[in-house]
């Protein structure tokens, strides 16, 4: 009797465990109504809140100041015409400035704004916002931009706006965006379904530029107000460049004759924008626009990028020099312009003066935004 006692209490007491572990395991696993002989199945745990991800995306910008004595500048992309190469608006004009968006990802991009605030005002910009002549702030927006380039659905002509407000008509640089593209940059549509590979504007600042270049004799001197931090100075006369590193700020050098090819500041200047985060081909786009005006040579087409030139290279490449038993073969006589005067400085804009000269902000912000501006500047 007592072994069956015992076996008794000991049977209820496994009984009594059996439930409280039942009961823990449910309360702690959650379960609903099984029970402990069934086999517990993991649950996949639920997918946490998906935070919306920032846009992987960067905006690159070029353009060039324009500076004549008096301190008369502009902000643009493009060169003037040849015969008013140097002839300013009292007000400083950021000449050409355009903007490339890259994607990082497949996936389209919604750029809700991206917007230009300049110090002074608008003079024209692409594509067209609906914003009044001579506003200092632009705003594009609703835009969806895709990694693969596209091809432009238009560009303004001369009788169409923003061009047909500009005189004289040549000064309208919007006429010449076309040749600013660049098949790295995003292909961006707009809310009619149009379709684009740059925006850009042009404005005026009174911004003070941090170099004063001053005639001295036969030779140039430039006084900085302040630090040009990993740009070089570059003075152009008659198809030969000086180049020398910028000087610290409070400082005064007497530039050196040019003596080197043109080409070669080409060459510096090219290396320079590439490591402030521009494409090779955006730095190409650029001397599209730039080249003539800084070397005075007419435009020559430039297939790559230079990255050295040799004191007896050019940047083209040259026709081959006729075989001795087979003649040269000549083509019709063309008459080659001569290449306007030049004796400029040129060097690039510290990023602080170029916030000031112009302020980019879009929506959703950019991952990076690389502005590189130049300065094109004639001696007093």
């Amino acid at each position: 009797m007592t072994q069956v006692r015992g076996t008794s209490l000991e049977l209820e007491s496994i009984t009594l465990v059996a439930s409280a572990l039942v009961v823990c395991a449910h309360v702690v696993c959650g379960c609903g109504g099984g029970t402990a002989s069934e086999p517990s199945t993991p649950s996949t745990p639920p997918a946490p809140p998906t935070a919306s991800a920032t846009p992987a995306y960067t905006l690159h910008e070029w353009g060039v100041v324009r500076s004549e004595p008096g301190d008369r500048l502009r902000v643009s992309a493009a060169p003037p015409p040849q015969q008013a190469r140097y002839f300013f608006s009292p007000d400083a004009v950021v000449e050409k400035p355009v903007i490339y968006v890259h994607v990082e990802g497949d996936a389209p991009l919604a750029l809700r704004s991206l917007r230009v605030t300049a110090d002074v005002n608008v003079v024209e910009h692409w594509p067209l916002t609906g914003a009044p002549l001579g506003t200092s702030q632009i705003e594009w927006r609703d835009l969806s931009a895709s990694r693969v380039h596209c091809d432009a659905t238009h560009y303004p002509t001369a009788d169409e706006a923003p061009c047909d407000t500009i005189t004289p008509t040549s000064d309208c640089e919007a006429l010449a965006l076309a040749s600013y593209e660049a098949s790295s940059s995003s292909c961006l549509t707009l809310p009619d379904g149009s379709h684009q590979n740059l925006l850009f504007y042009r404005s005026h600042t009174r911004v003070p530029l941090p170099i004063a270049v001053t005639r001295e004799g036969e030779g140039v001197g430039i006084t900085a107000s302040a630090t040009l931090a990993d740009t070089s100075i570059v003075w152009v006369r008659d198809g030969r460049a000086s180049i020398v590193p910028a000087p610290a700020a409070g400082t005064h050098v007497a530039l050196p004759m040019p003596t080197e090819i043109a080409d070669r500041a080409i060459v510096t200047l090219s290396e320079e924008m590439v490591r402030r985060g521009l494409t090779d081909d955006e730095v190409l786009t650029f001397w599209r626009a730039w080249r003539t005006t800084l070397t005075g040579e007419e435009s020559r087409p430039i297939e790559e990028l230079p990255r050295a030139v040799a004191a007896e290279e050019v940047l083209v490449e040259q026709p081959p020099l006729p075989r001795e038993d087979r003649p040269m073969e000549r083509g019709p006589i063309e008459e080659i312009p001569a290449p306007g005067p030049v004796d400029v400085v040129f060097y690039f804009l510290p990023r602080e003066t170029i916030d000031a000269i112009a302020r980019i902000e879009a929506d959703p912000p950019p991952r990076e935004v690389v502005r590189v501006l130049g300065v094109i500047q004639a001696p007093g």
